[in-house]
């Protein structure tokens, strides 16, 4: 387990490294991007990206585990690999999980000092939202 991770650490450095050093853009050709000549670019601009949730312990465990697998059996569909790791994640021991939790829980305060405002609002099923509009109207 330690593999994996090791090799999370390391991103997750990256990134509250670069969330530390401020939002600030710096383009590669050193040019202002900020100003644009026609004024209707930003109208065409596609909206912020959402802020990503951050990842269980289960989630982590499949990032680290998924190469392994795919590389032993490379014939495997994604639904198969998927079922494959989640019977590892219910054959490891308490002790094992419980390090995976606490990698998770780490990388939740990661999460929470990059996005401090961030708050989880699910998408609601519309066609739900639907159904009962017309159940009260009638």
């Amino acid at each position: 387990m330690q593999d994996g991770l090791n090799e999370f650490s390391a991103s997750s450095r990256a990134l509250a490294a670069g969330a530390a050093a401020g939002n600030d853009f710096i383009n590669q050709e050193g040019t202002d991007t900020s100003n644009t000549i026609d004024g209707d670019a930003n109208s065409k601009s596609q909206p912020p990206k959402r802020t990503p949730r951050p990842p269980n312990a289960f989630i982590l465990y499949r990032r680290a585990k998924q190469p392994a697998i795919i590389a032993s059996q490379r014939n495997l569909t994604n639904a198969e690999v998927s079922r494959t790791i989640s019977d590892m994640w219910r054959k490891e021991p308490e002790d094992v999980r419980l390090e995976w939790e606490r990698y998770a829980d780490r990388k939740k305060l990661e999460h929470m000092q990059t996005y401090p405002n961030y708050v989880y609002r699910p998408n609601k099923n519309k066609s739900k939202v639907d159904k009962r509009r017309q159940q009260r109207r009638q």
